[in-house]
């Protein structure tokens, strides 16, 4: 209930709590690192309600259109160190948090102009030609959930 509130007096606020609790370096455990990843996911998803919030259809509106321009940078930039920071967490939860970066890419296409989160981009082809099979497990879970974003955004300028 203190979560929906916050939610509800201040979205940036929300996201900004959500996306420290996802990085790796914050000491959480991985059971909360995981929550977080799916709650903020699915308040981004362009897909999915949150349904723990479903009697008020205002704070339930898709958080990422909510976000100023500054929150948003934060929580990708969270998201981004999290990933980088990932592979002292169990498969399970950098596999929470890859699903949570196609989700802020899908609020990108949506909400932003098809914008492309270049920073991602780049994280996912270093990432795939790593050494590290964490690492190139987690490139190719986000670069899978991103062909569909990538598809529409090459399709719409052909």
């Amino acid at each position: 209930m203190k979560l929906a509130a916050v939610k509800e007096q201040d979205a940036n606020k929300y996201a900004g709590y959500l996306s420290q609790i996802i990085n790796a370096n914050n000491g959480c455990k991985d059971a909360v690192i995981q929550l977080g990843a799916v709650i903020l996911r699915r308040n981004i998803s362009v897909n999915v309600t949150d349904t723990s919030d479903l009697m008020n259809q205002e704070n339930n509106a898709n958080l990422w259109e909510r976000l100023t321009d500054e929150t948003r940078d934060f929580v990708k930039a969270q998201i981004i160190e999290s990933l980088n920071n990932g592979v002292s967490v169990k498969r399970e939860t950098m596999r929470k948090v890859c699903d949570l970066a196609v989700e802020v890419q899908g609020g990108m296409q949506e909400y932003q102009d098809d914008a492309i989160w270049q920073d991602l981009l780049n994280l996912v082809f270093s990432f795939v030609n790593d050494e590290m099979e964490s690492k190139v497990d987690a490139g190719l879970k986000i670069f899978t959930g991103l062909f569909s974003y990538i598809t529409e955004h090459l399709q719409a300028h052909t």
